[in-house]
């Protein structure tokens, strides 16, 4: 059971990386390359994305803290995601992305207190650990989201046919560390995370890397104005 669940976090976890990632690309009013400026382009792409729900949950690093960060490739593209803040017992994680020429910060409330590895019956809703969401304009004030709905868990319907799955640990070096890594296998596929977590290392598809962590380090800064006042959201003890 635990090794199924698995193979269907992995998917998820795909989901949740690229789920700050969605490219939005609204028409200005007047059609195709007409009509609005810059200002009022990137109201758009904010009000666009306030709009778009976002992932109930995210996979962090071992041990998380504030100042955290980490970076994953994907064909070209990055994906850098810090850890900015503490609230209640709570981590804020933070992600930059360019939408269409406005660079917007995605923003998650996360419990790291959450297994997301723990056991699901069906039935139950699959595991989460995002309670709140923001968004906002890099260096303006954080705009709330709305989370996605969590769903729950069904078992997957079996076709009959056998799929051919593996997994083992293994050490990883990655982004200048050595990681104490899970893989599994399955077809042409091949996932690392780190052990006893969500957190992916690497995965290749037919023998060649689709994503990997390419970066990490210590001296994140958030990327948002919080609470009206035009400073970083501080630790709270």
């Amino acid at each position: 059971m635990k090794t199924l669940l698995r193979s269907a976090l992995v998917a998820v976890t795909f989901t949740g990386l690229f789920a700050g990632c969605g490219l939005l690309d609204p028409k200005p009013e007047g059609g195709e390359g007409g009509g609005g400026g810059g200002s009022d382009m990137s109201e758009t792409m904010l009000n666009s994305a306030k709009d778009q729900p976002t992932m109930y949950f995210v996979a962090l690093p071992p041990n998380p803290k504030v100042g955290m960060w980490w970076e994953h490739t994907a064909s070209g593209t990055k994906m850098k995601y810090a850890i900015t803040a503490a609230k209640d017992d709570k981590l804020v994680v933070e992600q930059e992305q360019d939408y269409g020429g406005t660079m917007l910060v995605n923003a998650w409330l996360v419990d790291p207190s959450v297994d997301m590895m723990a056991e699901v019956k069906e039935g139950e809703k699959v595991n989460h650990n995002v309670s709140m969401a923001w968004v906002g304009i890099k260096g303006k004030e954080a705009h709330e989201r709305k989370v996605m709905d969590v769903p729950v868990y069904k078992k997957a319907e079996t076709t009959g046919e056998q799929v051919d799955y593996t997994e083992g640990d293994e050490s990883v070096k990655l982004a200048g560390k050595t990681w104490d890594a899970h893989w599994t296998e399955s077809g042409e596929s091949k996932t690392w995370m780190v052990k006893g977590t969500m957190f992916l290392l690497k995965s290749m598809y037919q023998g060649k890397v689709s994503m990997e962590l390419t970066g990490v380090g210590g001296d994140a800064k958030s990327g948002l104005k919080w609470d009206g006042g035009g400073e970083e959201k501080k630790e709270e003890k």
